[in-house]
């Protein structure tokens, strides 16, 4: 506050005042600080975005919304701001528009797999698996030593029916993360689907001695 006095035209203090507030989880003082600027007749990208965190807090996520997009007109070069936009438009039914705003942001922000990885997850919800799985190998390229990212993507492979591309990143995963059960199931499953029943009784034996009431592994042997 002490800053804001001494300048009290300067928006950047207000900025980190709010987000100050935010981190410590006062957003009713936060808005207080973001109220103040905007009498002075202040803005800012980061003033918006804190504005649209606040009432995606309160759940009015219509307005919060409005404040992120502002905040991408006033600077479109922060990740932060971007996602909170489409991850508000997938809460408000618009995936499909959610979808378009990351594909066009894509390249702007090409170094980091956190859009491509989103973008995949909104098309997979809308059932466009190829779409999907074209975006999340995409941010495995960006992010390749991210186990999460290739699970994300192999799995998604899986549901997409493509086993023949899914089976060598699910071993990868598998090796690296052993006790990841959603993979070995997939892999067994595309193993049978490949013609491998050997290979899938030998990846499925271990889980279902470990998980003796879970059915799902177990249908898959006995076919």
């Amino acid at each position: 506050s002490e800053a804001i006095s001494l300048n009290p035209r300067d928006v950047e203090p207000y900025d980190l005042l709010a987000q100050s507030h935010l981190e410590l989880g006062k957003p009713a003082s936060a808005e207080q600080v973001i109220q103040a600027a905007r009498a002075r007749g202040l803005e800012s990208a980061e003033l918006r975005y804190s504005q649209g965190v606040i009432l995606e807090q309160r759940n009015r996520i219509g307005e919060a919304m409005v404040e992120y997009a502002r905040a991408r007109e006033l600077d479109p070069n922060k990740l932060d701001y971007l996602v909170a936009h489409a991850e508000c438009l997938v809460e408000s039914d618009r995936a499909v528009e959610a979808l378009r705003v990351l594909e066009a942001n894509a390249d702007r922000f090409d170094d980091n797999a956190t859009v491509s990885a989103l973008a995949g997850q909104v098309a997979a919800s809308l059932g466009d698996n190829d779409t999907a799985a074209r975006h999340l190998a995409r941010a495995h390229l960006s992010a390749k030593d991210d186990p999460r990212m290739a699970e994300s993507l192999a799995l998604l492979l899986v549901d997409a029916g493509r086993c023949e591309q899914a089976v060598p990143m699910l071993r990868e995963v598998l090796d690296a993360a052993p006790a990841s059960n959603a993979v070995r199931r997939s892999l067994g499953r595309c193993l049978l689907a490949n013609g491998n029943p050997n290979a899938a009784i030998a990846v499925l034996t271990d889980y279902t001695q470990a998980h003796p009431r879970e059915t799902q592994p177990g249908v898959t042997l006995a076919r």
